[in-house]
């Protein structure tokens, strides 16, 4: 017997978790701005602290549009009355 998958489930929009990665690369980047500042590498400070920002900006513009369209979370699942019904007849195989 095999189990039909479908988009339930796996909640997570590929869209925002790639919109996810991108805010963390410039969440990474932050502090490589405030390091190479105190050491003195104005312009690898301006780069990283200009990929920060971008990065940052467009992974929160990601995830905000992907989870507007979605009317729910774009990464984390939601824990309705159906979605439980749903888990437990394909993942436990109990019908309640």
């Amino acid at each position: 017997m095999s189990i039909r998958r479908t988009h339930t489930d796996n909640p997570q929009h590929p869209a925002a978790i790639v919109g996810f990665a991108i805010f963390l690369v410039g969440f990474g980047a932050a502090p490589l701005a405030l390091t190479a500042l105190a050491f003195g590498h104005g312009t690898a400070a301006l780069v990283a602290a200009i990929v920060a920002v971008i990065g940052m900006a467009i992974g929160i513009g990601i995830v905000s549009v992907m989870t507007q369209r979605l009317h729910h979370s774009a990464l984390l699942p939601d824990a309705s009355p159906k979605e439980e019904q749903h888990y437990l007849e394909v993942y436990r195989h109990q019908a309640a």
